[in-house]
């Protein structure tokens, strides 16, 4: 009776085995697939990060050409009613 209950102990055993090893594997590919949509995740931040400076420095540009024009145009108003 006792080899019959250890072979069975065994076959469990080596099932247990092969479960852990592959539930091992499963949250390792899990890891590796949720490190590499961080890493995207951080580059398109990054990138974000450069449009929204780029886009800053262009609307500061116009602004500065508004404000140029706009003195323009009250110079010549100015001169007109001279």
């Amino acid at each position: 009776m006792f080899p019959r209950l250890t072979k069975w102990l065994s076959v469990g055993l080596a099932v247990l085995a092969v479960a852990a090893v592959m539930l091992a594997m499963h949250f390792r590919g899990a890891l590796a697939v949720s490190r590499d949509l961080q890493h995207q995740a951080e580059q398109r931040a990054a990138q974000l990060d450069a449009n929204l400076k780029a886009s800053e420095a262009a609307r500061k540009a116009e602004q500065a050409q508004a404000d140029k024009f706009q003195a323009i145009a009250q110079q010549n108003e100015q001169d007109k009613v001279r």
